[in-house]
């Protein structure tokens, strides 16, 4: 489960990092800290470091509330990261390109055609 939550944080720092402009670099940041700092929290809850605290645990807890505004907050962290500088790049250059058509496969189709017809 820890891993899950650090896996989710590495991806949040790589996508502000990533960012091209400075609000969804903060943006992405905050999402990052807050999902952080409520994760250690309750980790050190959990671990009797500090006294119970309010604080859900995010995506895992009972409350509504908390659920929608970590999956509203994943949402704000997919959409920075689909306007970067390079996923904009990867997805311009994945649309204008075409895989080539090889002269040897056009050959079968045009076989498999006329083996079809008769």
């Amino acid at each position: 489960m820890i891993s899950a939550y650090v896996f989710l944080i590495y991806r949040a720092v790589k996508i502000a990092q990533q960012s091209n402009d400075r609000f969804g670099c903060y943006l992405a940041s905050g999402v990052a800290a807050i999902i952080a700092i409520q994760v250690l929290v309750n980790i050190a809850v959990v671990t009797g470091s500090i006294p119970p605290t309010g604080l859900p645990l995010p995506f895992i807890s009972a409350g509504s509330s908390s659920l929608i505004v970590f999956c509203a907050s994943i949402g704000i962290l997919q959409s920075v990261a689909r306007h970067s500088h390079k996923s904009v790049e990867c997805f311009a250059a994945i649309k204008n390109q075409r895989p080539p058509v090889k002269e040897k496969s056009l050959k079968k189709i045009r076989f498999n055609k006329k083996r079809n017809a008769e």
